[in-house]
């Protein structure tokens, strides 16, 4: 069994139960693919339907089965899957195998491992969690999409009532290993039921719990009382995060009570051991260093304790989705706390949490699902409305990952020969990530429009034409589209120029990895070598801005794209009202200098080598020098 690529031994003594009724091979195999329902047959009776029965044929044969997808894709990553880990528990039933039929089907089905999700009553509604696992979350995901995946709030199995409790007492006879999960299963009655009947049963087989531990005592029951008849419990805590982080993902927690019911539960249950399993997603996989150092600091692991767990559903919360640049970060800062682990907790043997985080990051870097970035950064902000959270307040070297909404702006004066150039250029990938693409046709005496009007029905990317009646400058025309950003909401701007030849290949990468995220300016390395009065304006200006800026300033020639975020209405100032004819290059830089924000100057050894020119006139020149003398003062003043 250890060395199949498919087999599973589940079929021949498990199936997975959940609060709908609806019967799965186990609890990871695909939700798509039910296998049937016990509100309308029994469960012997769907355990030996064609489905099933097809499965343990393939699986005898080692073939994939369709619903098993989950396990195969932790597997691909080097990560320890249910199948493999069933495989190893229940390997002594092997033999049983042989008792199969020619169709697939099994009599002698017996209950081994028993997970039944007997109702989705929880006291939490974790983000990655939904109501079909959560009662909690029923309103929460009505307000989020309008619709529900359940007809009503509470969903119960009613287990322990009519035709259903028959054969509920029929698994506890055979059972040798029971888990409880929910929704909350320390708040379900059925879960105390089927301790009392094990009790009753002189069963003492091991317990295993998915619970978030708020729970110790429910109505009449004292859970750690009931528990005294049990030799072995294992307590797999779903924790994801610690102290502020962890009560905002998972939404209930409250983490001073849960410390003190660990202390509880260790001062007189010392024989229940304890796992955590941590669902490792996009808000927490930076963050498994910290985790772990807490729980070996509260005593409750060991090596083998701390069991880290892709999530894989909702997709938009997949490690995938973070930009390659913070991906590189996070590989870098698992594998060195990896390499540390014996150094720094000596005596233990950390191969199995040293595969974990190299599984972990495998997946990670498996595919590319950035695509989902908007999905993720809507409900997010969606539920923190909800929920009275912040996102960028807890996360916030996350907080860059919100802000990625971008649209595209193209000025065009007289340019018929780039357009169709440019739009094959865009098409390959930028186009992609954008929502948007605003042309503005500053009155071209060529055939710019028409041009245009050609090529923009067949545009797949939401897009937007303006046309000018008479030509007021590159600024005004910047301002319309500043101004649109603003009032629609993006929270980036790309503007493309002339030149864009020299950098559209740097700037894919930059919208790939999401680099613009991180600043609030985004322009490229500025090199003047002219001798002209330009030259030494620009060094004059460069001087300034560097000066005000405190940071190194590059001399400029212009700047064929660049990223700008765009501020929010209260946030910006004047230098906004840029004058016709105006030079909005510097305007722009002078306001993010005046607001203290972020500007980074990529140079060469980053990527991106362009450069096109500014003509300065001196009217430019004035309007520039009073500008940058006026906000230098501001800034000594305010110093």
């Amino acid at each position: 069994m250890e060395e199949s690529k498919h087999f599973c031994i589940l079929p021949w003594i498990h199936s997975h139960i959940l609060p709908d009724s609806t019967v799965l091979p186990c609890c990871v195999s695909d939700f798509s693919e039910p296998y049937g329902y016990l509100n309308e047959k029994s469960m012997t009776e769907i355990w030996n339907d064609q489905k099933f029965n097809n499965m343990r044929l393939k699986m005898l044969e080692d073939k994939p089965v369709k619903s098993c997808k989950n396990c195969y894709q932790l597997e691909a990553g080097d990560m320890y899957s249910m199948r493999r880990r069933m495989n190893r528990l229940f390997s002594h039933h092997i033999s049983d195998l042989d008792k199969t039929k020619a169709d697939g089907s099994f009599s002698e089905i017996k209950m081994r491992y028993l997970d039944i999700r007997f109702s989705n009553l929880c006291n939490f509604k974790c983000r990655g969690c939904s109501p079909f696992c959560s009662s909690q979350w029923f309103d929460d995901y009505q307000s989020l999409w309008g619709e529900n995946i359940n007809s009503k709030k509470l969903v119960s199995l009613k287990m322990i009532k009519d035709k259903n409790l028959t054969e509920l007492n029929q698994f506890l006879e055979t059972l040798e290993i029971a888990y409880f999960a929910g929704g909350e299963p320390l708040m379900m009655d059925e879960h105390y039921y089927c301790l009392q009947k094990l009790i009753e049963l002189k069963k003492d087989i091991p317990l295993h719990y998915n619970s978030n531990l708020s729970v110790l005592k429910f109505k009449k029951y004292d859970l750690l009382e009931l528990w005294k008849n049990f030799s072995y419990i294992d307590l797999n805590i779903s924790l994801d995060d610690i102290e502020q982080r962890g009560e905002y993902f998972r939404h209930g927690l409250d983490w001073e009570k849960f410390k003190k019911s660990i202390k509880k539960i260790k001062d007189e249950l010392p024989h229940v051991t304890f796992q955590v399993t941590c669902t490792i997603s996009i808000f927490n996989i930076h963050r498994i260093p910290e985790i772990h150092q807490e729980m070996m600091k509260m005593g409750i692991i060991g090596e083998n304790g701390f069991t880290l767990n892709p999530l894989q559903d909702p997709i938009y919360y997949r490690t995938q989705l973070l930009p390659s640049s913070d991906k590189k970060k996070v590989e870098k800062k698992l594998t060195k706390y990896s390499q540390s682990l014996n150094e720094k907790y000596p005596g233990f043997n950390w191969e199995f949490l040293q595969s974990s985080i190299n599984g972990v990051i495998n997946l990670m870097n498996q595919a590319d699902l950035s695509q989902e970035l908007s999905t993720f950064k809507k409900t997010t902000l969606e539920l923190d409305k909800l929920r009275g959270e912040s996102f960028k307040e807890v996360f916030p070297e996350l907080s860059h990952i919100l802000d990625s909404r971008f649209m595209i702006f193209v000025p065009l004066k007289d340019q018929e020969a780039r357009i169709q150039p440019l739009m094959r250029e865009l098409e390959k990938e930028i186009l992609s990530h954008c929502e948007l693409i605003f042309f503005i046709n500053e009155s071209s005496q060529d055939r710019t429009k028409p041009v245009l009007n050609l090529e923009l029905p067949q545009l797949k990317t939401e897009h937007k034409l303006l046309s000018l009646d008479q030509d007021k400058g590159r600024g005004f025309s910047f301002k319309i589209a500043l101004d649109y950003a603003r009032e629609n909401h993006f929270d980036y701007m790309l503007t493309i120029e002339e030149g864009w030849e020299d950098c559209i290949n740097e700037f894919s990468e930059i919208v790939r990895n999401k680099t613009f995220c991180t600043t609030d300016l985004l322009i490229g390395r500025r090199t003047s070598q002219r001798k002209n009065l330009g030259g030494h304006i620009d060094k004059i200006s460069n001087l300034l801005t560097g000066f005000i800026g405190r940071r190194t300033v590059y001399e400029t020639k212009g700047d064929g794209m660049n990223f700008v975020r765009i501020m929010p209405e209260e946030n910006s100032n004047e230098i906004f009202n840029i004058p016709p004819h105006s030079n909005y290059f510097y305007s722009l830089l002078l306001n993010y200098l005046a607001t203290n924000k972020k500007i980074e100057y990529t140079s060469i050894d980053n990527g991106l080598n362009y450069r096109t020119r500014v003509k300065l006139n001196s009217k430019r020149l004035l309007f520039i020098l009073a500008s940058l003398l006026q906000y230098s003062f501001k800034k000594l003043l305010s110093n």
